[in-house]
């Protein structure tokens, strides 16, 4: 069963579920397109009686949303959406930079001590500048095998990841297997994911020129070589 919230419902002081029962739920974590997310973004367990719907959306809320972000100056249109192929519809302005959000399930976590960056609320891409400005305070970069996606991770995780490969690989190993690392690292939860969409050309070049550190041998891998969809 599917529950759709009508928006006097969801805006009144005393929402309710198709089954009657009480709908509890946090503004905060509820996505850009309505869909509650918390405790996850699946199955929502009505807390009165057995019922479980396959999903929970408030209605009227991405308008509201829309609305919001148009007021505030956060209003764009992803790239992706009018380029890609899909069952959205391919209209300008009906996306926008959102400020708290950077995935879809309650085990995601931003640390308080890094910029927040904001992401679009199509894609999840991060925004080109909040990209830079995580880069120049040394952020590193990981490559995909898509060229026109990269992620970000604080400083610190290559040669973390680096040491338990290490240590992993020596499990296998004929002579003796190195210790467990017993540093703690913290890494938001998703990482930031970049797309080359959202970035314009001088953005792109500015993009890999952070990225040409010395002695490092696999720049290149990171840097971005598609040609930027935005001017």
């Amino acid at each position: 069963m599917k529950a759709i919230i009508p928006e006097s419902s969801w805006r009144s002081d005393s929402p309710v579920l198709p089954c009657g029962h009480a709908l509890v739920y946090d503004p905060k974590r509820v996505n850009y397109h309505g869909y509650l997310i918390e405790p996850n973004p699946g199955p929502h367990k009505c807390g009165s009686c057995a019922v479980e719907y396959e999903y929970v959306q408030l209605e009227g809320w991405e308008t509201e949303q829309r609305k919001i972000a148009e007021a505030e100056g956060r209003l764009q249109t992803c790239p992706r959406r009018i380029s890609d192929w899909g069952p959205w519809e391919h209209v300008e302005n009906l996306d926008h930079w959102e400020v708290d959000c950077w995935g879809l399930r309650d085990s995601d976590r931003w640390p308080d001590s890094f910029l927040k960056p904001r992401t679009c609320s199509f894609c999840g891409g991060a925004h080109p500048r909040d990209v830079i400005a995580l880069l120049n305070s040394g952020w590193e970069v990981e490559g995909t095998t898509k060229g026109y996606k990269r992620y970000l991770h604080p400083p610190g995780y290559t040669a973390y990841m680096e040491q338990w490969l290490a240590y992993h690989r020596s499990q296998y190993a004929d002579d003796k297997p190195l210790p467990k690392p017993t540093v703690k690292f913290v890494d938001p939860i998703p990482p930031v994911k970049v797309y080359v969409y959202h970035f314009s050309e001088a953005e792109i070049n500015e993009f890999n020129a952070l990225l040409k550190y010395p002695g490092e041998a696999h720049a290149s891998e990171r840097q971005f070589h598609a040609v930027a969809i935005r001017s």
